[in-house]
């Protein structure tokens, strides 16, 4: 595991003091961090006392689940270290309020839109976990990873929890509640993905999937004209080396049928 950057390492210790913090206070006074969850009903309701939970909410995790600390440390710890390095100080201080800021705002307007699904309380900071993965599987993508059975490559793993939020999403807007935030998730990951470049790393030069689908669409039918026109060239040669051997007559049907094609093309 890489070592520490100053940011990475305050955040893991936040993280876990709050945890304690929240856990034991908890066991007397009911939410103690309240201020700090993000609560999209009650914010869209003007209780404006909640405001800082829109920052907030990625510093606290469940008391009553330590998996999702755990989880949650030991993949930061994992992938911040390498991308505080690359972002040192203050741009990294400002990669992962973006994130936040970002994950708080869609939940927020999914809430609004769709307040069955999304107007619940939200902690964790699993969109930062999922935007230091992403920014770290744009750039080092080929790298293997160990996992508790296997090992594979960093871009796959990112790709495979991705496909499995997507899923778990669709589970949530079809009702299926899952306890999760979800959008979160995909939020902090696409922000991570684009900070990096994630787009022109990994070959899509012009910056979008669906200009870099164009492209490919298009270098595939020009290697496709470029195979049909050496065929074409082939074939003209083998019938004038015929002509030059055997005689016009020798020609059959089809040959014939080819060169007067070929002479009205050009003509």
């Amino acid at each position: 595991m890489p070592a520490f950057g100053p940011i990475t390492r305050g955040l893991l210790i936040a993280w876990i003091v709050l945890w304690v913090t929240d856990f034991l206070l908890g066991l007397k006074t009911p939410e103690p961090f309240a201020y700090l969850v993000l609560e999209p009903a009650a914010l869209l309701h003007g209780e404006l006392r909640f405001l800082p939970g829109v920052l907030g909410y990625a510093l606290l995790h469940s008391t009553g689940d330590v998996l999702h600390l755990l989880f949650n440390a030991l993949f930061f710890a994992s992938f911040a270290p390498e991308i505080e390095r690359i972002w040192p100080g203050m741009r990294f201080v400002r990669f992962l309020l973006l994130t936040t800021a970002i994950g708080a705002g869609v939940t927020l307007l999914l809430a609004l839109l769709m307040p069955a699904a999304f107007a619940y309380p939200v902690v964790g900071g699993s969109g930062l976990v999922f935007a230091v993965l992403a920014a770290s599987a744009a750039m080092y993508g080929d790298r293997r990873i160990n996992l508790l059975f296997f090992s594979c490559r960093l871009i796959h793993f990112f790709v495979a929890l991705l496909a499995l939020d997507v899923l778990w999403l669709i589970g949530t807007l079809a009702g299926r509640d899952s306890g999760i935030a979800h959008q979160v998730h995909l939020v902090g990951a696409l922000t991570g993905w684009t900070a990096v470049g994630g787009f022109w790393r990994r070959g899509w030069s012009t910056g979008t999937p669906l200009a870099s689908f164009r492209s490919r669409l298009r270098s595939r039918r020009e290697a496709r004209q470029a195979r049909l026109r050496a065929q074409t060239e082939r074939e003209l040669d083998r019938i004038l080396a015929k002509i030059s051997s055997q005689g016009l007559p020798s020609l059959s049907a089809s040959e014939r049928r080819f060169l007067a094609k070929r002479a009205r093309r050009k003509g």
